[in-house]
């Protein structure tokens, strides 16, 4: 078995191997088992085709964990969560890191790609209620219920619509927020990703009071989406991810990011998306509101995708084709991810020209403003 294990600031003593593949988490208090869970899959999906290879992972924790006295609109972007992993990628100290997507920038620094997108969990939002809300939804709650969450999204969607409701923020790993919720009294219940109850496990799982349809709450761009950022020269690694790629999901999420790069949007503005790919057709329905959720623009946009597959015989090369960042993958015609990115850009655009940029300037407004006030 070809071994390899990297451990930050130890490079000394190292046995030769074919090539090097390390997972970097990227959380150390705010979602660790999350983050574990999501990285072990990811090895065990590895190991799979690759039994000879020996991965291990290492832990990092970012300033965006170790801040959890704001709410993620306060402290900023997904730069807080990225940067440092990806110097670590840069540097050459780490080889794989494993991320959510949609905590990932639509722009990666020069010589970064996605190398593979897993397929996707399911997107929706989760409501998890109090032990003494058992068996209420968000619309049978009474007036004056307590909703936590730390998305300015799903706040703005809750409160367009489930008026007679209140949004709190809250932070922290899932299993302090269900302490909080179950404990504190303040809240009623918590609006969560759905993916992440699931991967948590069956207890967690259990305690899901309800999905929230997209009529309800559009998800996140590229919400329940693992992806795998490496090094764009590293054709072996390149190689090995393939494996792993999911063309569908791929597809679908190049169109998201493409819609969301267009727009401008960081990950914690209330931007909303929502794809099908069926039969060879992509819909992209996407959503932008005000905080409030009072305003919001809606369009949706559809195309359908060319039949190209290529014999898959050949291996990543050089000249690397990307979409949103995300690696075609040697088996996908480039085509299909030039119609999915083509997709998402001319919904923004059209969502641009009825107004959806204003209300993100606006939003982006009152943001600056609740922080310059030190709210």
């Amino acid at each position: 078995m070809s071994m390899f294990q990297l451990v930050p600031q130890h490079f000394q003593g190292l046995v030769m191997v074919f090539f090097e593949v390390i997972m970097i988490l990227h959380n150390l208090e705010a979602s660790l088992q999350l983050a574990l869970i999501q990285s072990n899959y990811l090895v065990s999906k590895l190991q799979e085709h690759r039994p000879d290879i020996q991965f291990e992972t290492v832990t990092m924790s970012t300033p965006g964990d170790r801040d959890l006295s704001q709410s993620i609109v306060k402290i900023g972007e997904s730069a807080l969560w990225t940067l440092e992993l990806e110097n670590s990628l840069k540097s050459g100290r780490v080889d794989m890191i494993v991320h959510s997507l949609k905590d990932v920038s639509t722009s990666l620094p020069h010589g970064l790609v996605l190398g593979s997108i897993l397929e996707r969990a399911n997107p929706r939002d989760a409501i998890v209620m109090s032990p003494q809300n058992h068996g209420h939804t968000l619309a049978t709650l009474p007036n004056g219920s307590v909703i936590g969450t730390s998305s300015l999204r799903r706040a703005a969607q809750i409160r367009r619509s489930y008026p007679h409701l209140k949004i709190y923020d809250i932070r922290g790993n899932i299993d302090g927020r269900m302490q909080k919720l179950d404990e504190s009294g303040q809240y009623d219940g918590l609006c969560l990703a759905a993916a992440a109850l699931e991967r948590m496990g069956a207890e967690y799982e259990k305690r899901t009071s309800q999905i929230l349809s997209p009529e309800e709450c559009m998800y996140a761009v590229s919400q329940a989406a693992l992806a795998v950022e490496c090094r764009a020269n590293d054709v072996d690694g390149l190689n090995l991810l393939d494996n792993l790629h999911h063309r569908d999901t791929a597809l679908r999420v190049v169109a998201e990011r493409a819609y969301q790069k267009r727009l401008k949007a960081g990950c914690s503005e209330p931007v909303g998306a929502h794809s099908i790919l069926k039969d060879g057709v992509l819909t992209l329905k996407g959503a932008v509101f005000t905080a409030d959720g009072k305003e919001a623009i809606f369009d949706e946009e559809t195309i359908r995708l060319p039949n190209g597959i290529k014999d898959g015989t050949e291996e990543q090369s050089s000249d690397l084709k990307q979409y949103s960042c995300i690696v075609t993958g040697r088996c996908n015609d480039p085509r299909l991810f030039q119609a999915a990115e083509r997709l998402g850009t001319e919904l923004a655009d059209r969502m641009i020209k009825n107004g959806a940029e204003d209300i993100l300037i606006t939003v982006r407004k009152q943001i600056a403003a609740e922080n310059a006030g030190g709210k």
